[in-house]
């Protein structure tokens, strides 16, 4: 299900809901609707963060037509120009090729199960491997716009809790029919 092209715009956020094992363990860790984010740089890739791959470039066609996504919203931070929008995507090619981080999967989950266990720090978190929010968190603030909530260090943001920042707006949003 490739979405209009009307919608396919640089530095937008994609977020994905699949029905993998692995999509519901994180909807059920992180209580949001969403398991997976990328980063739109159309008219060819998704920028992403997944497990095994680590960061990489994959080609939006094959990023859309997985089955298992039932349902897709894409995002846009507001009031960013086009100068923001292509530093922030030329921040996300950088960092290809960057390992996932899949132990922080479980941290995210011990931070939210047992906050008082760890309420200043992540654990389980590593600065040279990334999830997909953070990622794309990353990818902002080393363009010069901070989405990463206050007092939050970068690695327990999911992809719920990233594209609930007051300046992420909904511009596209699909469900598979039943």
């Amino acid at each position: 299900m490739l979405p209009p092209d009307e919608v396919l715009r640089p530095a937008r956020i994609v977020c994905v809901a699949k029905k993998s094992l692995l999509g519901c363990l994180i909807r059920y860790v992180t209580g949001g609707p969403w398991n997976h984010c990328g980063l739109l740089d159309p008219p060819v890739f998704v920028l992403e963060a997944k497990d095994l791959n680590g960061t990489t470039a994959t080609k939006q066609e094959v990023f859309f037509d997985q089955k298992d996504i039932y349902k897709l919203g894409i995002y846009e931070v507001s009031n960013m120009n086009w100068e923001s929008k292509m530093t922030t995507m030329a921040e996300a090619w950088k960092m290809q090729s960057k390992p996932y981080d899949t132990l922080q999967l479980l941290g995210i989950y011990l931070h939210k199960r047992f906050p008082f266990l760890t309420p200043h720090r992540m654990i389980l978190d590593s600065e040279e491997k990334l999830i997909c929010s953070e990622f794309i968190l990353r990818a902002f603030e080393k363009a010069g716009i901070n989405l990463i909530p206050e007092n939050v260090h970068p690695g327990p943001v999911d992809p719920n809790m990233l594209v609930s920042h007051p300046r992420i707006k909904l511009v596209y949003l699909w469900t598979k029919p039943e």
